[in-house]
């Protein structure tokens, strides 16, 4: 299911802090020619809508509607019970840490992007 494409791309830009249409496809790692695809059919995917919100922390009814508050209050983090890790799961959990922390090869964007992908299964 589609959004119309123009007051949606304009909150995009407005809300995210870019400047054209080329800055919110890299932001939704798409390509700028996907984007100018559904600016010909004047509709945007709901789930690249979704997805902007999300990386913003942008509301979703503001980004389609216009109307209410632009942005989202953040969610208070917790941290695990790490009682409730195996120890596998800890030492695992230490090593991806270390990679994310460092940050090599992009690591930090590859995860979001599979844990994105399995969230998007569940």
């Amino acid at each position: 299911m589609g959004i119309p494409y123009t007051d949606v791309m304009e909150r995009m830009k407005e809300g995210g802090r870019l400047k054209n249409d080329s800055a919110v496809a890299r932001t939704l790692d798409i390509t700028p020619q996907a984007l100018s695809n559904y600016k010909k059919r004047d509709s945007i995917p709901a789930a690249l809508v979704v997805r902007f919100a999300g990386l913003h922390g942008i509301s979703i009814d503001w980004l389609v509607t216009g109307v209410g508050a632009e942005a989202v209050p953040a969610p208070t983090p917790q941290a695990p019970d790490l009682n409730s890790f195996s120890p596998v799961e800890l030492i695992y959990t230490g090593k991806l840490l270390n990679i994310l922390r460092s940050d090599r090869c992009g690591a930090q964007h590859v995860t979001r992007s599979v844990i994105d992908m399995f969230e998007a299964e569940l």
